[in-house]
């Protein structure tokens, strides 16, 4: 999946208190990107939505996206990353290690506002767009 590009929850939740609205952004790009997600994103966008409508409306969305599967082996990456980084004094919060995890397991980039993912090896960072 070359033009993979993983949207971490990051994104959604920076242009929801610019109350702009993330989906019509990410359709902007949609014929340059393979727009996917992971479960871990879905959690973290969709759990804080006090209105069904909303919430029916992402969920409908990220069912649309390609999905990063977070198996065994996504969450043996996500541990290695984190010892690793670890030691190098990077101390990177285990819900970005998940993602980052997810995305590197499909060859994705991550678009994120999140700095952390900048730390991750291997690891192909896309600033939001503007």
């Amino acid at each position: 999946m070359a033009n993979a590009v993983l949207v971490d929850s990051s994104f959604f939740i920076q242009r929801f208190r610019e109350r702009r609205d993330p989906l019509l952004e990410l359709r902007d790009r949609a014929d340059e990107w393979d727009i996917a997600t992971c479960g871990l994103v879905w959690v973290e966008t969709c759990r804080g939505f006090k209105q069904p409508a909303v919430r029916r409306r992402y969920d409908d969305a990220f069912a649309l996206m390609l999905f990063a599967p977070t198996d065994a082996a996504v969450w043996e990456q996500a541990a290695q990353l984190g010892w690793e980084l670890d030691r190098a004094g990077k101390r990177i919060p285990a819900p970005d290690l998940v993602v980052a995890a997810s995305a590197l397991a499909i060859d994705a980039s991550v678009c994120a506002f999140d700095v952390h993912f900048h730390h991750v090896p291997g690891l192909r960072v896309i600033s939001p767009l503007d």
